[in-house]
């Protein structure tokens, strides 16, 4: 019935497979664990799933893609490695979910975040619970892959873009993928807790990655439906005259002494407005 698909590229998620298997064997559900292990500079061995050892890293859309070719079951759930679920019902209410929907299915679960232990890592906790998702909704908002539901046939006929370039936002081109074909993805309140809780220094780093990655696909010409669904895509393009870069450093560098939320959202703009 449901494939538990989780890539790993150097994190041990062997916590994240316990407490998937204590839930699943208390329900009377067919189900399997598989890993990918993307070429991971550490070693792992992980028990309780299946292992796919990669020879050599293929990023994350070829590593989901892969995982999906290789699962058995008609139900996929994707689960990004530095998480565990939030509730004990987690995997039941996944359940509920296919035994009450019809396919085409495609729902994300959401996340949420740890408190952080200091200063220095407080920034992605903070700005995180932005995205708990509270009640149930549709595609007005990217598509986020860290924890969802679909249905196997739906992902093979969609795929990740293995020809993705740039970190960020391949989730948010299949999301687009699947509105083309007129499928709509929904949220509903079933999150991960992100366990991996990174520097604010690494996180505005990866900030201004996935910020130039979008703003390649908003200028690319391809993707005209990120105006709807993307909020910095749709306020950005309203703005005449590109900013200085002194801006947006001058930002960053008060947010590395004092993360603030609000304070993020300014400079993710600012630094959006000088490319």
């Amino acid at each position: 019935m449901l494939s538990i698909l989780i890539p790993t590229y150097n994190y041990d998620c062997q916590p994240l497979i316990d407490a998937l298997n204590i839930q699943a064997q208390s329900l009377n559900v067919v189900y399997e664990i598989i890993v990918l292990n993307d070429a991971s500079t550490v070693p792992f061995s992980f028990t309780g799933c299946a292992t796919i050892n990669m020879e050599r890293n293929v990023g994350r859309a070829a590593g989901r893609n892969i995982l999906a070719k290789t699962a058995r079951y008609p139900y996929l759930l994707f689960i990004d490695s530095d998480s565990l679920p939030a509730r004990t019902d987690y995997l039941e209410s996944f359940v509920r979910i296919i035994n009450r929907n019809p396919s085409p299915l495609v729902v994300s679960g959401g996340r949420v975040y740890r408190p952080a232990t200091d200063v220095a890592h407080s920034l992605l906790p903070a700005y995180g619970i932005r995205e708990r998702v509270t009640t149930e909704g549709t595609s007005d908002a990217p598509f986020m892959s860290p924890n969802f539901l679909i249905d196997r046939e739906t992902f093979l006929s969609t795929l990740f873009d293995e020809s993705f370039k740039g970190y960020g936002h391949e989730d948010t081109v299949f999301g687009i993928s699947l509105l083309r074909k007129g499928i709509r993805y929904r949220v509903t309140d079933n999150p991960v807790v992100h366990c991996h809780i990174e520097s604010n220094a690494e996180f505005l780093r990866k900030n201004r990655e996935a910020l130039r990655t979008l703003h390649s696909l908003a200028h690319s010409g391809s993707y005209p439906e990120l105006r709807h669904i993307s909020r910095m895509v749709r306020h950005a393009s309203r703005l005449p005259l590109r900013l200085p870069p002194s801006l947006s450093l001058i930002v960053g560098r008060i947010l590395l002494r004092h993360p603030r939320p609000w304070l993020l959202q300014i400079y993710k703009y600012l630094y959006y407005c000088t490319l």
